[in-house]
Formats: C-alpha cells, structure tokens, sequence
C-alpha cells in the first residue's frame, strides 16, 4: 500500500523521546480522515515499563514478566526480532484487538525464560504503529533491546565422578564453586557429608545485598570409610534460589572395601579398669571364616566365641577381662587367623595396674620378652612401607625395637630399622629405600638387657610386595638464581 497520499510529508519530523521507564514517539500533524481513530488528529504512541531506560531493559538470568504500558492514539502491534530461541515472549492484555492489531491504549507482558547458559542473550523489541490492514506506518515505532543476565553458577572439581576406595576414612575432594547469586549444597547420604569453607553458612552461601560480583567459594566432601565389599554412589547437589539455575550434580563413587577382615575396638580400649571390665570387639569378614585367640603373658582374657564364618554382617566377641593384682598395667592382643594374603591381623589392648602398694612379681617364663608375627599397614608404596608388631612382656623394659628386611631369597642384603613403641605395646617401624617390584620378608624385634649383656627377640615374619610406583613424580625444585 502507498502510504504516501495518506501521509503528509511533515509526518516524517515526528520524535523519538527516551523516558525513564518509557518510549514515546509522536508528532501533531493530522492525518487523513478515516485512517485513523475519527476522534484523534495526530499520530503518538508511547511505551512505559519498570526498569525500561535509554532504549534497554535488563532483566536477569531467572524467569521473569515485565508489564508494559502503551498509549496509543493508532492501532499498534509487538514483534520480536533478532532472538536465539524463543525465550522471550510477548502476552498481550486485554486492549481492544481485532484481525490486525491492538488499539488505542493497551497492555502487554514481556516473559523471559530463565537463562540456563553461560552466556548474556538479547533480542530486539518494537511497537509498531500500523494502518488498519496491519502494514507498518514508517517512522511511527518504539524499539528497545532486551537483554537478560547469564547463570552465574560454575562448579569445577576433580573429574566427572569423585571416588573413594577401600576402607579408609579421610577422603576430602575439592570442590570451587564461583557464583554471583546464592547456592546451596546437599548430599543423599550420611556417609558423605559436606565440610563448608570460608564464605559459606552452614551448607551455602549468599552474596552481600545488591552484589553483582563473581565470588569463589570452596568447600570439601568428608568421605567416610566403606566397611562393605559393594560399590556404593551418593549425589551431592548444588542448588539455588534463583529459577534460572539448573541444579548440578556431583556423583560420587566409593569402592567397596579392598580389606577382606578388620575389627574394630571400642575407644577406650587402651586404658581399661584395674577391676576388671568386658570389652566388646567387632569382627567384619564378609569372606573368609576366621579363629581368634588372645594373647597375654597369663589367663587374665577369656573369650565369648574363638571363631567365626563367612558373614556380610559384623560379629561381635565379648572378651572378659580379669581385675589386674599388680599396680602396674598390662598390655594384651587379640591374634585373628583367617585365609587371603596377609594370614593374621592383631588388635592391643591396655589395662589399668591397682592404685596401692606392692611390688611387680619377677619375670618368669610365661611373661619373658615376645614379639608378635609382624604386619604391614596398608598403603604402602614403591620405597616405604610400615611394620607393626606387639611386644607382649612390658614388665620387662626394652632398650630398643625395631625391624630386619631382606628382599625375599636375599638374606645377604638385610637392613636393619629402629623403631618406636607406641601405644598398646605396639612396635611401629618405618621402612624406607625399598625397591620397587620387590617381593620383601620384614619382622620386627625388641632389645632388652640381661646381666649388662643386650638380648634381641624376633617376631615372626611377613611378605609383601612393593608396586612398581609411588606415583606421579614430583617436579623439581627451580634453581636459585645467585643476586649478583
């Protein structure tokens, strides 16, 4: 349609005026009867909405609808342009419309979708002033740009999925959370539980009030130990507030136990009653049938049960402990033998000595210096490992303790170790400069003094085998650069 014989060329001077929270085109030149509403002689039209200003309204990154206001003296429409999508979305109100458009005064709504990317989206926005057959009347518009915020939520850890293995408590993955909105985070189950950093509250964080700043803030997963064979997973989610927000989630995935037979001992179990008590120890052998016997310089332990079978439930044995006559306390061990590789495992225990007078009765026979078969604690590595054994006659005073290693079949390269004596009568030795891939006989003994003469007790021996390596090897140091 040739709009010209409708339009007087004047019409071409109407303004564009910006307005806080508002758009305004007019001009006051008439028009042509019958093209327009009979009772208005110019053409304006104006556009007014909260957070509109110099031509751009930012919304964001959450869903939201923005009302806007027109006033009209003309028929008008909305039309989106240059939009990724169809997030943005126009919702007319109820302004009088027939086949063409809106007219007179009106409303609509501007619907946003939430913005679930990592990237600020914009579209085009204009009000068009039209003719009654719908066609554009030129220079008679509104634009506006739409441009609407990123989720700002990013989480970086170590790999998709966070693992943990074997029985051993203590696993703590690092998690960074970088955010300009507020989040929170929570797991499915009890054995995960989550350690807050600095910046959280409690199992969140919330920025200061008006904060538009990026803020990292990490935290740790507390994993704690797999008593079973089973792998097991958790999910731990992190959410916000905000609807613009996807929830991402952490899997995490725990090996089931590599150990085959532990116990465990209750915590007082090192400084138990003069008077006597019953100490309950929990056996778990998900595998192996196993015997338990106790070991102590005389018959002050007794036990409930001396074995057990195979059981993916923990058993408990009750050892009865007699009152100790002498003032000075005892140290005794439960020995569990069962198959798999390392044969035997120990477990210590202390008892109190009574408070009052006397003497200890001399060392005899049944209470001279012994040492237990030894063990090395899991986690050892292509250089180092860990001997453990039991002294089991501290009414005898050693001058040392500590551990002979050869390589299997090499007798002619044994090392000597010292070592300590830990709690419990426990002989803990370091062994250090292994080989790797070496298949190793270890035992520990213990130096005492008999007539200014030293005497050594062994243990019995155990094997293990070094991997091939420790690990990924450490870079080295830079050099210093003398200052001249």
């Amino acid at each position: 349609m040739n709009l010209t014989k409708h339009i007087r060329p004047a019409l071409a001077a109407c303004a564009l005026l910006s307005l806080a929270g508002g758009l305004t085109v007019g001009c006051s030149d008439n028009v042509e009867p019958g093209l327009y509403p009979d009772s208005e002689s110019h053409i304006s039209l104006s556009v007014a909405a909260p957070g509109l200003e110099n031509g751009l309204l930012a919304v964001g990154s959450a869903q939201s609808s923005t009302p806007f206001a027109v006033t009209s003296t003309t028929r008008w429409t909305v039309e989106i342009t240059d939009c990724e999508g169809a997030w943005c979305q126009i919702v007319y109100g109820d302004t009088p419309a027939d086949d063409t458009g809106h007219i007179g005064d009106g409303t609509f709504t501007l619907d946003t979708s939430p913005n679930r990317g990592g990237d600020v989206r914009s579209c085009d926005v204009t009000v068009y002033a039209i003719e009654s057959d719908g066609t554009h009347i030129p220079g008679r518009s509104v634009s506006f740009r739409v441009e609407q915020d990123r989720q700002s939520i990013r989480v970086d850890y170590a790999g998709d999925v966070i693992s943990a293995y074997g029985t051993v408590a203590g696993t703590q993955p690092l998690v960074t959370v970088t955010a300009n909105q507020a989040w929170s985070v929570n797991v499915s189950h009890p054995w995960v539980s989550v350690i807050p950093g600095e910046g959280m509250t409690g199992d969140g964080f919330t920025p200061a009030p008006g904060s538009e700043t990026e803020t990292a803030v990490s935290f740790r997963l507390s994993i704690e130990a797999n008593p079973g064979t089973s792998v097991r997973t958790a999910e731990v989610t992190l959410s916000s507030p905000s609807s613009a927000f996807t929830p991402i989630r952490l899997n995490v995935t725990q090996e089931g136990s590599t150990e085959i037979f532990f116990v465990t001992t209750p915590p007082d179990v090192e400084s138990l009653p003069a008077a006597g008590t019953v100490v309950e120890f929990t056996v778990y052998s998900p595998r192996e049938a196993w015997t338990v016997s106790a070991i102590t310089a005389g018959d002050w332990v007794s036990l409930d049960r001396t074995s057990g079978e195979p059981s993916a439930e923990p058993v408990v044995i009750r050892a009865t402990v007699a009152s100790n006559p002498d003032t000075s306390s005892r140290q005794g061990g439960l020995r569990f033998s069962r198959g798999g590789d390392r044969g035997e495992s120990f477990v210590s225990f202390s008892q109190d000595g009574r408070e009052g007078g006397g003497t200890p009765e001399p060392p005899s026979a049944d209470n001279s210096p012994r040492v237990s078969e030894a063990w090395i604690i899991s986690g050892w590595t292509a250089s180092w490992a860990q001997l453990r054994a039991y002294y089991l006659s501290p009414v005898i005073p050693i001058t040392g303790c500590g551990a002979y290693v050869y390589p299997v079949g090499d007798r002619d390269n044994t090392m000597e170790f010292s070592g300590q004596l830990g709690d419990g009568g426990q002989i803990i030795v370091d062994l250090t400069g292994l080989q790797p891939e070496t298949e190793y006989e270890a035992y520990g003994y213990v130096d005492y003094m008999v007539n200014g003469s030293r005497v050594m007790t062994t243990g019995g021996a155990t094997r293990f085998t070094t991997p091939a390596r420790n690990g990924e090897p450490t870079p080295p140091e830079p050099p210093v650069v003398p200052v001249a």
